[in-house]
């Protein structure tokens, strides 16, 4: 029937996280054990350790720890599986662990004194997606504060492939922010290159500028990129899929955010979709690996929403991201115009390949001495070629 068809419980799909966190003065650290029931009997983590490889020894120390944090003065260094991503440039969106399905421990350093600031990031010290062929990045900025504006120089790369097949992204950037009776605004800029070390990958440049205003509850911004060669915007993204090729020629993006914040509601939603100036289609299709491994071409957007809901220790978030969201509805109107295939293009809008779709309730009741928060999430997902929507439940308890 239809409902047996497409609803199934895998009664052996269970996962056991346990993360001890230890401090002393300034330092944190912490262990990450997780106990695999998912074949039905318990699975030895230490069956996984692999020496082969520098890569593989790498992997099998750090899927062991959960956090690592140091803090003394204006200096901070901190490795944990938690925190969202903090970094400017032109090819970086948002990066928040809501949208994180590969539990990554991400490694900052920060540094401020005064006008000067540096900061850099590996986005998973267990290498995980350069085991699964996926791109990998590390990156570092540096800025300084003339008066109110922040201009900074800036690096990405991807070393997914290994170090002789790195790919660089240097780049520049500066904000200005100003307030004209009591309205917020600030404009932003940068520039980015592309520099392969294999000499066979083409370079590329991109200039990208944008606007933002905040009045009151709500905020919008809007801008355009412009990008020589090929496409390479928002190639650092919440999105599940790691691009694999692009095509050449000329594009310019169109950037769109919108928010706004009330006392118990918070909405956000933000898009960036590239349009090719050349070409039988005006949109642009990367080659991509998705996120179950495998190949797919999409159209190269990115669209973020998210909303929570608030009520003192109460707090429910729901949202998605979605990479190539312009492409599936464009299917989905030739499906209509066609009268046929509708049922496929609608299921291809929330393909759980290309997207995240979640939904989670944390709750911190008042207990004196302990800090304890409960929490339920839900995730859309496919198991055995079925939409799957699994479970997870966790409790936080700090002494």
């Amino acid at each position: 029937m239809f409902l047996h068809e497409r609803v199934g419980v895998f009664l052996k799909n269970y996962l056991g996280i346990v993360d001890p966190v230890f401090s002393i003065g300034d330092l944190s650290f912490g262990l990450h054990f997780v106990v695999d029931f998912r074949s039905g009997k318990i699975i030895n983590p230490l069956d996984k350790l692999s020496f082969s490889s520098v890569t593989d020894a790498v992997n099998s120390v750090m899927q062991f720890v959960s956090l690592f944090n140091y803090t003394k003065g204006n200096f901070t260094v901190s490795v944990d599986r938690t925190s969202d991503l903090q970094f400017r440039s032109p090819i970086f969106s948002k990066h928040s662990r809501n949208y994180d399905t590969y539990n990554k421990l991400q490694a900052t350093m920060n540094f401020n004194n005064g006008e000067f600031g540096f900061s850099a990031f590996v986005d998973d010290l267990e290498l995980n997606a350069k085991l699964q062929g996926r791109s990998q990045f590390a990156g570092a900025r540096v800025s300084y504060m003339l008066g109110k504006m922040e201009v900074a120089l800036n690096v990405a790369a991807d070393f997914g492939k290994g170090i002789r097949n790195m790919v660089f992204y240097p780049g520049g950037d500066a904000v200005l922010p100003f307030t004209i009776k009591g309205v917020d605004f600030s404009l932003e800029g940068g520039a980015v290159g592309v520099f392969p070390m294999d000499k066979t990958v083409a370079k590329a440049a991109m200039i990208e500028g944008k606007f933002n205003k905040t009045s009151g509850m709500i905020t919008f911004g809007i801008g355009a990129a412009y990008s020589v060669r090929y496409n390479f915007n928002d190639i650092i993204n919440n999105g599940p899929t790691s691009v694999i090729s692009v095509p050449r020629g000329r594009s310019v993006d169109v950037l769109a955010s919108f928010g706004f914040n009330l006392k118990h509601f918070r909405f956000t939603a933000d898009v960036r979709a590239p349009f090719a100036l050349k070409g039988e289609s005006r949109l642009v299709y990367n080659t991509v690996l998705t996120k179950y491994g495998n190949t797919a071409t999409i159209s190269a957007d990115t669209m973020n929403l998210q909303a929570d809901v608030f009520f003192g220790k109460f707090t429910f978030t729901a949202g998605a991201v979605f990479n190539g969201f312009a492409g599936r509805v464009a299917d989905l109107f030739k499906a209509l115009k066609a009268r046929e295939g509708i049922r496929s293009a609608l299921a291809g809008i929330v393909d759980p390949e290309i997207s995240t779709i979640f939904a989670k309730a944390e709750f911190s009741p008042d207990i004196s001495s302990v800090n304890l928060t409960l929490y339920v999430r839900a995730d859309v997902m496919t198991v055995k070629s079925k939409i799957a929507i699994p479970l997870s439940a966790g409790i936080k308890v700090t002494f």
